[in-house]
């Protein structure tokens, strides 16, 4: 019994069930761009959006399942670019239908020519208008390039580099992929859309921006607050300088910077003052003139050493915080004492 329509058919060769067993879908997708192919070079370019609406399924699914269907000898894909006025960018896919089996899943060479079994119909009957389902390559549809594909233009790359550097260039476009794809983004030319991504990030000064004249001025304070303030601690030139020093502490603080103890003829109490301008070429000299400078020997009995002179607050501070450094700065300087106090 036979069955007479006047409906269009799609050849669909026996091979493409057999090598699809258990991918109806892509059987399906298969058949969908048959239904649109040129019935002379079985070319067509339908947008990989319009295929996912037709199937019922997501854009990344058709994208898989094409790279499947080339992978097993049933389909062949060819990227085109268009020309723009930032220079070639990659634009729709024209995808060949093979309807010749050929000698082995994905492979390029000898077909086994066998006739399609399809009987009283023509190829392709009517043909399908190409300017109706397929993707005009230089409209404003979806690229059906996915981000995964897609390879940015010589101009795209040299204007990331020229806005950011080579290396925080290569990490924006990384987010930019890694969004896109993350997200499910679409856009008609991805080469378009980053630059428009850094363009609006540049205006919401996400990407830096140069500092004002207030705000450089604020950040020289900044630095020199965070950096380590210089101490003098040039002892020598500031006993030289120092013109109401007793000259016996003059000659104890000299023999200590050479390394050696002062003369036996230097007094108890100019030793001491000797010792304590040694803590400067540490602590510094602000350190000895707020601190230090006041301290006198009171008295060296019965192994203690006993610190007076300044305020109470004073040597409180100095036998917190350098008790130890002070004592042995006086043995230094020839003081004989087990112990140290503050009076």
């Amino acid at each position: 019994m036979s069955t007479q329509t006047t409906e269009p058919f799609v050849r669909s060769p026996l091979w493409w069930f057999t090598r699809l067993e258990g991918k109806g879908m892509h059987l399906a997708l298969l058949a969908a761009l048959s239904k649109h192919a040129d019935k002379d070079t079985n070319t067509c370019y339908p947008s990989q959006g319009a295929l996912a609406d037709f199937l019922g399924r997501s854009r990344p699914w058709v994208n898989s399942a094409i790279k499947e269907l080339e992978q097993l000898g049933l389909l062949k894909k060819t990227y085109q670019t268009i020309t723009t006025r930032r220079g070639q960018a990659t634009t729709s896919c024209l995808y060949e239908v093979i309807y010749q089996e050929t000698t082995a899943a994905g492979e390029v060479g000898q077909v086994a020519v066998r006739e399609d079994k399809i009987s009283n119909v023509s190829p392709l009957t009517p043909p399908v208008k190409q300017a109706d389902t397929n993707k005009n390559p230089i409209n404003k549809s979806l690229s059906e390039i996915s981000i995964d594909d897609w390879k940015p233009a010589a101009s795209t790359l040299t204007a990331l580099t020229n806005a950011l550097g080579a290396d925080a260039g290569d990490r924006y476009l990384a987010k930019f992929r890694a969004k896109v794809a993350e997200r499910g983004y679409q856009y008609a030319d991805f080469d378009v859309a980053l630059l428009d991504w850094l363009d609006a990030d540049r205006k919401r000064e996400l990407l830096g921006k140069p500092q004002s004249e207030k705000s450089a001025a604020r950040a020289r304070i900044r630095q020199a607050k965070e950096q380590p303030a210089k101490i003098d601690t040039d002892v020598e030139a500031f006993v030289d300088a120092a013109d109401q020093m007793p000259a016996e502490v003059k000659t104890a603080v000299y023999a200590m910077l050479t390394g050696t103890a002062p003369a036996a003829f230097v007094s108890e109490g100019a030793r001491f003052k000797a010792a304590c301008l040694m803590l400067a070429k540490d602590r510094g000299l602000d350190f000895y003139r707020a601190w230090l400078s006041q301290l006198d020997l009171s008295s060296i009995s019965d192994g203690t050493l006993l610190v007076g002179g300044g305020s109470s607050y004073g040597r409180r501070f100095v036998s917190e915080k350098c008790e130890g450094t002070i004592a042995r700065a006086c043995r230094a300087a020839g003081l004989r004492f087990e112990r140290l106090r503050f009076s």
